[in-house]
């Protein structure tokens, strides 16, 4: 059993058969403590879910240094994590996340732990992730990982100082969005689309979407880099409920390795454009409505061949 130095935030909901699954792999580490956070039920089937999920959480951690946090109305989406980091980071400086849906390769743990360790003073860091949407671009690299502009939440890890320069309002959004600075930082005209549908309707629906494209914007904004594997250790086995705004049919097949205990450090802390290049026009590229109607039409043609 590794020991891992930092606590464990455990994000569930209604996935039982997931969360089952995740649990295996969790139970192979020792923490400092591990945070369950459960939101509540939107509705009556869904409640069924909720609480067959809560029944597996009591059965599966009995004696260990867990602290639950539940709600019994729905916080949702927008707002379950900040409103649980606001809680944990009142005793924690640094956390390792997962949701139910995110399933780690063992040494997963490990590698983030190490991270946080020795980038814990380095406030260019904002998050250090356990995904790699591409690891044909990065798996012969001779360091175990490198720095990535793109926020990357299936499996990560932060720092508490880290965390203060979130903002769910998004505050600063409009100023950047009509700055030289949002031009410069997406020379991409389809990322700039992308970037500014997703944002304006968060900064326009403040109880709607997700809390993670927030963190994006903030990491953009204030510069600060995640760390990303040169392989991928986590694998998302819940589609259907995707909240990270990727494309599933680029991402459900992503194979899971193993990451030596012994880390190879990148000497300099440089992006991997090549990367980056990659998700920009495949993860955070928004089309013109011309290549959409094409692409549709295009779809529609290949279903009738």
């Amino acid at each position: 059993m590794s020991k891992i130095s930092a606590s464990l935030v455990f994000f569930v909901m209604r996935r039982p058969g997931a969360t089952k699954r995740v649990i295996r792999v969790i139970k192979k580490n020792k923490f400092r403590k591990i945070y369950i956070v459960c939101d509540g039920w939107r509705n009556k089937l869904e409640k069924s879910k909720v609480l067959e999920v809560r029944k597996i959480i009591n059965k599966s951690f009995i004696n260990t240094n867990v602290k639950k946090i539940y709600f019994n109305n729905n916080v949702g989406m927008r707002n379950i994590a900040p409103v649980a980091f606001k809680k944990i980071f009142k005793t924690e400086k640094k956390i390792i996340v997962l949701e139910d849906d995110t399933l780690p390769h063992p040494s997963f743990f490990k590698f983030i732990d190490q991270l946080l360790i020795k980038y814990k003073s380095n406030n260019n860091i904002s998050t250090i992730s356990g995904s790699n949407l591409n690891t044909k671009i990065t798996k012969n690299l001779n360091e175990d990982y490198f720095f990535s502009k793109y926020t990357f939440l299936w499996g990560w890890g932060t720092w508490k100082n880290r965390w203060k320069i979130y903002d769910n309002t998004l505050k600063k959004w409009e100023k950047y969005r009509d700055s030289k600075k949002f031009k410069d930082d997406f020379l991409n005209i389809g990322e700039s689309r992308f970037w500014k549908k997703e944002l304006n309707f968060l900064k326009n629906n403040q109880s709607k979407g997700a809390w993670d494209f927030p963190l994006s914007f903030a990491n953009y904004y204030y510069r600060r880099l995640t760390i990303v594997p040169k392989i991928n250790l986590i694998k998302n086995i819940g589609h259907a409920d995707d909240p990270t705004g990727t494309n599933p049919r680029k991402t459900k097949n992503l194979k899971l390795f193993s990451m030596p205990i012994k880390l190879s450090h990148p000497k300099k802390i440089l992006r991997n454009l090549e990367y980056d290049n990659y998700c920009s026009l495949n993860h955070y590229y928004l089309g013109t409505i011309v290549n959409r109607i094409k692409n549709k039409i295009l779809k529609t043609i290949r279903t009738l061949i």
